[in-house]
């Protein structure tokens, strides 16, 4: 099968965009090497690629810009990378609409440029999102803080054209928000982790670029505490687009030491009181200058009612700077064993989500850092430890596998969303598959038969 498979590419692309042996081991996955990597150009190479691939019974993965390939549960093969790099355009830009259909290989970076150019952005903020393609992004439904204002991707989705695993072309949708009737085939592909078939094509709604950023960074002695104040923000007039609680918790509720009165590096520069608490609440505030000059007062009030300890407002390169530490839980960290968890709980529990990291990053010798998007409930967690080997791998696992029982026992949804490849071989970074798992393998039967998208990734083994 390899060289028929490295022919038949090449023959669609031309050996300048297909490498094979050796070539390809800077796409490998979880360390497997493919035998070929290609880069189509059009939607019908996409077409003929998969068809070859479903015809030799190759499996394919595919390739944007590699951000999220650490997702999910190590690839049962990997014979095609499909890299979509070079489906990179922005196809239709209807401003008066405030929508656009691009291509899956556009860079998120590159779009929001296209699109400010006209004052509208796709209002997208993944962190560390810059250089994530928009099919990637489509294929993990990753979202970053506002998404509290503005939702998911697959919010925003509203026309979607993808190719099926025997290279079928098909779309879903359209290319207005007020779309035509029947099933709502965006939401079935955005999420799937390329499982079901490979999105080459997205229509988009979009927003204004706001006028005014700004944001409220408040420190508190406790998660409670924060909680709390987003409490009284949610039940307020108030219209924040974003609300992060941030911290590294210790087994006794505090956070280890950091920035002046614990905040994290780079958030916050005014007064802080002596007992200010190390767990800092990011409330992001936008629109027209004098939306967001009239929401900071109360902003302020709500959080010193509630027992803010120091109170900083941020906008221009200190609000950037307050949000690129916050990123940092997204880096690699140099931690010899680390996992990223991801739980989705009701805000009211995100407390006491706090209390069980840091009891489970106590009783395994971790660091456990905490950014949860509290209005949402959406926390990631990342337990760290200096400990290598197995010793190092057991501890993490331990944890890891304690936050995945709270959240199952809390009805609360979770995932491994990063760990070194050697951790997540050994444990199913997914949460136990639940009612509707009948139903995934059902689709997964119906639209990939043969199992050739990246096979035993996703939940359950799909």
């Amino acid at each position: 099968m390899d060289d028929r498979l490295v022919q038949e590419a090449e023959q669609i692309l031309g050996a300048a965009h297909l490498l094979a042996g050796a070539d390809a081991a800077p796409y490998a996955v979880d360390g497997m090497v493919p035998r070929a990597v290609a880069f189509p150009e059009s939607v019908e190479e996409v077409a003929a690629l998969l068809g070859v691939a479903h015809r030799l019974g190759a499996a394919v993965i595919p390739w944007g810009a590699g951000t999220r390939q650490d997702l999910g549960r190590p690839p049962k093969r990997a014979d095609l990378i499909l890299g979509l790099r070079r489906l990179n355009r922005v196809l239709e830009h209807e401003p008066g609409d405030l929508t656009a259909s691009v291509q899956a290989g556009i860079a998120l970076g590159a779009l929001q440029e296209a699109l400010g150019a006209r004052g509208q952005w796709l209002a997208l903020d993944p962190p560390r999102g810059h250089q994530a393609t928009l099919g990637g992004l489509a294929a993990t439904n990753v979202a970053g803080p506002r998404r509290f204002r503005y939702g998911t991707l697959r919010d925003m989705v509203i026309g979607i054209r993808v190719v099926g695993a025997d290279g079928t072309v098909t779309k879903g949708g359209g290319k207005v928000v007020k779309n035509v009737t029947g099933y709502d085939m965006n939401k079935l592909y955005v999420g799937s982790l390329g499982t079901l078939a490979v999105i080459v094509e997205l229509n988009v709604r979009l927003h204004p670029v706001p006028a005014v950023r700004a944001a409220v960074a408040g420190t508190f002695r406790s998660p409670d505490e924060a909680w709390g104040a987003t409490r009284a923000i949610l039940h307020s007039p108030l219209q924040p687009v974003s609300l992060v609680l941030m911290g590294e918790p210790t087994e006794h509720g505090g956070v280890r030491g950091s920035a002046a009165g614990g905040a994290p590096a780079g958030i916050g520069s005014g007064p802080v009181a002596e007992d200010a608490g190390p767990w800092v609440l990011l409330v992001g505030i936008e629109g027209f200058p004098e939306v967001v000059a009239g929401q900071r007062q109360p902003l302020h009030d709500l959080c010193l009612r509630a027992g803010a300890r120091s109170l900083t407002a941020l906008e221009g390169e200190e609000l950037v700077a307050a949000e690129s530490a916050m990123g940092t839980l997204w880096d690699l960290p140099s931690a010899p064993c680390w996992a990223r968890c991801r739980l989705s709980t009701v805000p009211a529990r995100v407390p006491k989500l706090c209390e069980v990291a840091a009891g489970l990053g106590a009783e395994h010798g971790l660091r456990a850092r905490v950014a949860s998007f509290i209005g949402n409930g959406i926390t990631h967690v990342l337990l760290m430890t200096d400990a290598g080997g197995t010793v190092g791998e057991d501890r993490v696992i331990a944890a890891a596998e304690g936050l995945k029982a709270w959240a199952a026992g809390e009805q609360a949804a979770y995932v491994m969303e990063a760990a070194p490849v050697a951790l997540r071989r050994r444990v199913d970074p997914w949460e136990a598959p639940r009612g509707d798992f009948r139903l995934m393998a059902g689709l997964k039967a119906a639209f990939d038969p043969e199992g050739i998208l990246n096979p035993g990734r996703f939940i359950g083994g799909l």
